[in-house]
């Protein structure tokens, strides 16, 4: 599914979306379901930045972490009709539009598939080691620009860029 270029720029100018990731050089975020590495420095990064702010995630990242992630908001994208304590459940992209604040779109391979284009900018952590997996980040480098390193870390660094539409 790709979204309309009318919702792309309604998101980007109606909402403060940012996507926040961590991949492995060859692309790698996920591997049966789960992180492939464990970086405990990194998994601080991700809940510094997304602390008091809302995150969203696809029905199947929510699944694998198993809980609501403390002190945020989260909400679920989801095509099915479900309910999941501790989360807004939405059905459709446009409902993005009824937060106010930043949302993070934080997994998986195919919410950030469909979202990138509309979010603002591009929180993306580089693991230095590759691993194997099942599930890759999207290309990312036809919507964003101007990298900027804002983290450095031993095992990663993370770098912050913004979507080409808004420069």
């Amino acid at each position: 599914m790709k979204l309309s270029d009318a919702l792309v720029s309604d998101l980007l100018t109606k909402c403060d979306l940012r996507a926040i990731a961590a991949m492995s050089p060859n692309g790698v975020i996920g591997a049966n379901g789960t992180i492939p590495w464990k970086i405990p420095s990194e998994l601080q990064f991700f809940r510094k930045t997304t602390l008091y702010s809302s995150v969203l995630m696809g029905r199947k990242t929510f699944q694998s972490i198993g809980h609501a992630l403390p002190k945020r908001k989260n909400i679920v994208l989801s095509n099915s009709n479900i309910s999941i304590e501790g989360t807004i459940v939405i059905n459709s992209v446009d409902q993005i539009m009824q937060f106010d604040g930043t949302v993070w779109v934080c997994g998986g391979e195919s919410i950030y598939q469909l979202l990138l284009p509309a979010c603002r900018e591009l929180y993306l952590s580089i693991i230095n080691e590759n691993y194997q997996g099942d599930a890759f980040f999207p290309n990312y480098k036809n919507f964003f620009q101007n990298p900027e390193t804002i983290h450095s870390d031993p095992l990663f660094h993370t770098e912050k860029m913004i979507n080409k539409k808004l420069i």
